[in-house]
């Protein structure tokens, strides 16, 4: 059956049908949404930029990890293909392309958090946490950015405020994350 989708996405895609690609990234099956997304990564269009932002969200994995390549230009693509090597050599070369790119567009919320993750791996986790919250400034990213910064200072032993956290884990929500503190 996925066969079937797929010749239609592939189809789509030669078509450049970009609000019918939109709409799969709805679809119930996994499996067509993250074609849809791959598609609409590989067109290039602007109207799919802020669906793909949406995908994030995605309850599939799989899906918001394409969703997020997809959104990305062919710079950014590089530096995320880089960020993915375990040599710190490599991902040091990612982070100068992250922060090539995002000075030419400081509001690429999904860079910022990419950037973030690197720098984690890097051990350059306080620059990770500003990174991180530069990523909080998108609403689709808000929570997993916050979680990522949590995670950071909870790892290394820092004190995180209610300030830090989305709303909904505030005060006697705390206990959900596992985080002790001010």
């Amino acid at each position: 059956m996925f066969g079937l989708f797929k010749s239609n996405i592939n189809k789509m895609k030669e078509r450049r049908k970009v609000g019918k690609l939109i709409k799969e990234l709805k679809h119930q099956d996994w499996k067509i949404r993250s074609s849809a997304a791959e598609a609409l990564g590989a067109i290039g269009d602007a109207r799919a930029v802020e669906p793909l932002t949406q995908v994030l969200n995605d309850k599939d994995e799989d899906v918001r990890l394409i969703a997020a390549h997809a959104n990305l230009d062919e710079t950014l693509r590089e530096a995320f293909r880089l960020g993915e090597y375990n040599d710190a050599s490599t991902r040091k070369k990612a982070m100068a392309k992250y922060r090539k790119y995002l000075w030419k567009d400081a509001d690429c919320h999904v860079a910022w958090f990419n950037l973030g993750v690197i720098q984690s791996r890097n051990g350059k986790w306080q620059d990770a946490i500003s990174s991180f919250s530069r990523a909080q400034e998108s609403p689709q990213l808000r929570t997993l950015a916050a979680f990522a910064k949590l995670k950071l200072r909870v790892t290394n032993n820092e004190q995180v405020p209610d300030s830090d956290l989305p709303e909904e884990f505030r005060g006697e929500n705390r206990g959900s994350l596992g985080v002790q503190g001010p």
